[in-house]
């Protein structure tokens, strides 16, 4: 009886055992693909905050001063996009933005400071805080 029951602890100790190392396995799977998917996330933020300082950086080195026109404005509950209109070299370049607190469609068809870089036109920034009224500066700039 007391064999008996000295197998059935050992039985019952090796079964918690293996229990453990399965736990043990599995906490370790979660960890590397915790660790993995935060690398990713590491790896993405460095990206974004290199490509945005060489976007500032260009527009910073070919800076040119001009005005854009708002042609249109669409919302929903995830954005407040603007879409706007600039001349490059002598050509319509167009371009939206994703801006929040300034105005919406009030915004449509008045004309607004934008920089952008001379070498690259995608690189731009408008600043909705700044409507350009001068209308000499509207013609300079191609409207």
């Amino acid at each position: 009886m007391a064999k008996k029951n000295l197998v059935v602890k050992r039985n019952s100790i090796q079964e918690m055992h293996f229990k453990l190392i399965r736990k043990m396995k599995e906490n370790r799977q979660q960890t590397i693909g915790f660790i993995l998917l935060l690398t990713f996330f590491i790896l993405l933020y460095y990206l974004k905050e290199k490509q945005e300082k060489e976007f500032n950086e260009d527009i910073e080195a070919n800076k040119v001063v001009s005005v854009a026109y708002i042609y249109d404005y669409k919302q929903n509950r995830s954005f407040n996009r603007y879409y706007y209109v600039f001349m490059f070299q002598g050509k319509q370049f167009k371009s939206n933005e994703n801006l929040h607190g300034y105005g919406g469609e009030k915004a449509i068809g008045r004309f607004y400071k934008i920089i952008y870089s001379s070498k690259e036109p995608k690189h731009h920034k408008i600043f909705l805080n700044e409507e350009v009224h001068d209308v000499q500066k509207r013609i300079d700039a191609g409207f």
